[in-house]
């Protein structure tokens, strides 16, 4: 009786800094919602202009899901984003949890340092599943070190739906248990498989940009190439604290080794860096976002390792690891805002054109989009335009590259949209064209 009320007890000592870490981590992803507003990025772009269907390109589907249901109820790229940053921050309460089962109250306080780290503030609010992969792990590591076995393999299992990195996190977890009730988690990876290639269901392709990170790695990547992108992924994991997480977590494993789940995480987190390590490889370029599902891991792990030198520095040096943790929260909040605004500042162009075809829903639009854009150059201004709103090819816009478009005439307003290298040059056709207002140098010719 007395173990259940203490273990009672403790779990009832950790609500106070999930809700705080839940509250902070929703305010800062909506405030960067709120400030720079819009969609963002290719994978971003593909899954809102795919928001009708729930398989999309190769994509495993809950992520989709959840964008799929907020199109459903009517909401927008705006509610879609937010809902995908209440799904981070429910990310962050899971953590807390569960480093405070791993290292106690002090350990619950001191992950919301890494709950504040930048590329993550940037992505869980983003059309993107780092969040729900990480809700879904933490939810699941959660019920299991709280002895709710069955749900907590139930949880673990919808990893395999939710990012093909999360399977060696399932296979690592069946490890783990120890236990053959424990293949029950392996429901999501069965179930994937027999959708893909059992029933041989396809995703929905919203343009014809190739997704497929692996076509042709071995002609495209050497070993020179992937060391040059490893040192700016390190360069980049230096600069936002990643590394820093990274040292923390070693304290963490090397002081709490011994506690059930600690040797889980870190068995997890090498996992995702390995998958990084492929990730290079396929995409050929490093980026912020690849360090997000490593750094959290590492954070998490590297919170136990905060709290157990907490517990051996002596008064006077307390002060200092406060300290550090200050500054890790101020470089998170500061990438937080430089990344978001790099990246909506890329499509500057494309959201200017898309304000333009928004005021003009009488005219027939017909895009030459910008190319060469994003991972491997691959993507164009086209895209962008799908990811923004409404609008998509054939409903509220043609892209001239992607297919036959209307030839236009008579009275109907025709507007032409042409990348000439530096911006849209706007061409305006009919005689249906008060009110036009074309772009900056654009030119409104009537033949």
């Amino acid at each position: 009786m007395g173990d259940s009320a203490s273990a009672e007890q403790r779990a009832a000592s950790l609500w106070p800094p999930a809700l705080v870490g839940f509250a902070v981590a929703l305010a800062l992803r909506v405030g960067l919602i709120a400030k720079f507003g819009g969609n963002f990025s290719f994978d971003g772009f593909q899954r809102w202009a795919g928001r009708d269907h729930l398989l999309v390109q190769a994509w495993l589907p809950v992520t989709q899901g959840v964008i799929t249901g907020v199109a459903a109820l009517g909401g927008g790229v705006v509610a879609a984003r937010v809902a995908m940053a209440v799904i981070a921050a429910g990310a962050v309460a899971c953590g807390v949890v569960v480093a405070g089962r791993l290292g106690g109250r002090v350990a619950a306080w001191a992950f919301l340092v890494p709950a504040c780290y930048g590329p993550f503030v940037v992505w869980g609010s983003a059309l993107y599943q780092e969040g729900t992969f990480l809700l879904v792990l933490f939810g699941g590591l959660a019920l299991a070190l709280s002895g709710r076995w069955l749900l907590a393999d139930l949880a673990i299992g919808l990893l395999g739906l939710v990012r093909y990195e999360g399977w060696p996190c399932v296979l690592l977890y069946v490890a783990w248990r120890r236990d053959p009730r424990v293949l029950v988690a392996l429901w999501g990876i069965g179930a994937w498989l027999a959708i893909r290639y059992g029933l041989t269901l396809g995703g929905y392709h919203a343009s014809p940009a190739d997704f497929d990170d692996w076509e042709g790695m071995g002609q495209r990547t050497t070993l020179g190439s992937w060391a040059e992108d490893a040192a700016r992924l390190f360069r980049s994991a230096f600069n936002s604290g990643a590394v820093s997480y990274v040292v923390a977590a070693i304290v963490g494993v090397a002081t709490s080794w011994r506690r059930p789940g600690v040797l889980l995480l870190a068995a997890v987190g090498l996992a995702q860096m390995a998958a990084v390590s492929g990730w290079l490889a396929g995409l050929e370029v490093a980026t912020y976002r690849m360090l997000v599902v490593p750094a959290i891991v590492a954070g998490l792990l590297g919170a136990v390792g905060a709290a157990a030198a907490w517990a051996r520095f002596p008064d006077w040096l307390r002060p200092g690891l406060v300290l550090v943790g200050g500054v890790l929260v101020g470089v998170g909040l500061v990438d937080g805002w430089r990344l978001t605004r790099s990246e909506v500042w890329r499509i500057r162009d494309e959201r200017q054109l898309h304000t333009m075809i928004v005021a003009r829903p009488d005219c027939t639009w017909i895009v030459t989009p910008r190319t060469g854009l994003g991972t491997r150059a691959r993507h164009d201004g086209c895209e962008v335009l799908q990811g923004l709103g409404a609008a998509r090819h054939g409903d509220g816009f043609w892209c001239a590259t992607w297919g036959p478009v209307p030839a236009g005439g008579g009275e109907a307003c025709v507007a032409e949209a042409a990348w000439e290298g530096e911006q849209y040059e706007i061409t305006y056709h009919g005689s249906s064209l008060s009110g036009v207002a074309p772009a900056p140098g654009a030119p409104a010719m009537v033949p």
